[in-house]
């Protein structure tokens, strides 16, 4: 059975996502979509690949998106521009029930990025802290990230 939330919030994702960043993101750019449980990941490429600093700037700017974390390798054991991650997402109240994933290349660009739909934000809430565990624990310098308690307000004040 076809998830008729799910597709529709993919459909809305493909056609705002351009439009309110229209540096990160264009179909034609767009390499797939897997579908799964109640969610989706669309893969797009940036074109042209950008810094993490950039995008980030846009995704706020621009997408008043929210970062869950932004993270790097720690410099006092391996340096190297290859391996920041960033994670952002939509407030609830946007009804937007998106994430984005994405990390720097061996050149410290971003050329691609994970858009994570979700169908309800009952799958949503469990995956952003999930992520956050998964992504800002271990030998990594955590330079940004929002506490597990700021994302739990930010779902609980959902109207």
């Amino acid at each position: 059975m076809q998830d008729t939330m799910l597709e529709e919030a993919i459909y809305k994702f493909k056609v705002s996502g351009p439009a309110i960043m229209p540096s990160l993101f264009d179909n034609y750019y767009q390499k797939g979509t897997e579908e799964f449980n109640g969610y989706a990941i669309l893969t797009y490429d940036v074109n042209p690949p950008l810094p993490i600093d950039d995008v980030l700037s846009i995704m706020d700017g621009d997408g008043y998106m929210r970062i869950l974390y932004y993270t790097c390798p720690d410099p006092t054991t391996v340096s190297t521009w290859f391996g920041q991650r960033a994670c952002t997402y939509f407030m609830p109240e946007k009804q937007r029930n998106i994430k984005m994933n994405f990390s720097t290349d061996e050149m410290g660009l971003i050329s691609t990025i994970l858009v994570t739909v979700y169908g309800s934000i009952d799958i949503m809430y469990p995956d952003l802290v999930t992520d956050l565990r998964l992504n800002t624990e271990g030998s990594v310098l955590v330079k940004e990230h929002r506490s597990e308690a700021a994302v739990m307000n930010d779902f609980n004040n959902n109207p």
